[in-house]
């Protein structure tokens, strides 16, 4: 696995790593069946583990399957529907593109549906899957369902997903591709991340090349960046964005700070 760091110091290796300096700590605790941590932000019913539905009495130890058992929280309906408006406004999710995603609990998370106009979405747009991408009420699921399971499934934490296709993410991403990752170092709104409390300091989001076949990248994805808590997001090659947060307040505010840095890094390549 390859592993994308943060440091303090800005110096960056010919591998793309950043040299010197200490790694600024970040506080993990994962979530854990015989306790949660409350997470400001969520309520009651967005918290993991809250509204657990019950296990389907033909397949044991698996989320039922009746409508009532998944029906979506208004609130969770709300904080999903509040992120796409954000990031549609900003350009960051025109037309039908872009994804957005909110943990329900530990086996299930609501997803917006395939196709739709991210500035016009609607609850009904919306439904529940589980941690493996299946629809769990009636619609089809984003095409990239299986991108969002890979990181609920690997980050206890997480309560909030956003992919977005900006004009920087998508340029970016496709020049800087045979080198794998973008350098966002030196900037103050690098303070905008968890954990990081200074502007000297490097971050890299890996790219990946972009695949028709989503189960496959979700794989790789998986292998090369597993739960890694150094990560803040990564790209699609000529596609976009996947970052995530804590919170569904967290992940907005990685959005919009990682959609402004590749702005300035793509302003300052030109």
């Amino acid at each position: 696995m390859r592993r994308f760091g943060r440091a303090s110091s800005v110096e960056i290796g010919k591998s793309g790593r950043a040299t010197g300096g200490r790694p600024i700590p970040v506080e993990i605790s994962a979530w854990t069946q015989r306790g949660q941590q409350s997470r400001p932000g969520l309520t009651s019913e967005e918290l993991p583990g809250a509204g657990h539905a019950r296990a389907c009495s033909r397949c044991p130890g698996r989320v039922g399957s009746s409508v009532q058992e998944h029906r979506l929280p208004e609130s969770a309906a709300a904080t999903l529907l509040s992120l796409a408006s954000r990031c549609h406004a900003r350009g960051w999710a025109l037309a039908t593109s872009g994804n957005f995603s909110v943990r329900l609990d530990a086996h299930r998370f609501v997803i917006t549906k395939s196709g739709l106009d991210k500035g016009a979405l609607r609850a009904e747009d919306l439904l529940v899957v589980d941690l493996e991408g299946n629809a769990l009420t009636e619609g089809r699921p984003s095409a990239e369902t299986p991108l969002h399971a890979q990181i609920y499934r690997r980050r206890a934490r997480v309560t909030a997903v956003a992919h977005t296709h900006s004009v920087a993410a998508t340029v970016l991403s496709r020049a800087l591709v045979a080198e794998g990752y973008v350098v966002l170092s030196g900037f103050e709104m690098l303070k905008a991340l968890v954990g990081v409390n200074t502007h000297e300091t490097s971050i890299r989001l890996p790219i990946f090349p972009n695949d028709q076949d989503v189960p496959r990248l979700a794989a790789q994805v998986d292998a090369e960046l597993g739960g890694d808590d150094c990560v803040y997001g990564y790209l699609l090659a000529g596609h976009g964005l996947y970052t995530w947060g804590d919170t569904p307040t967290e992940a907005a505010r990685h959005v919009e700070a990682i959609e402004f840095l590749l702005e300035c890094v793509l302003h300052g390549k030109r």
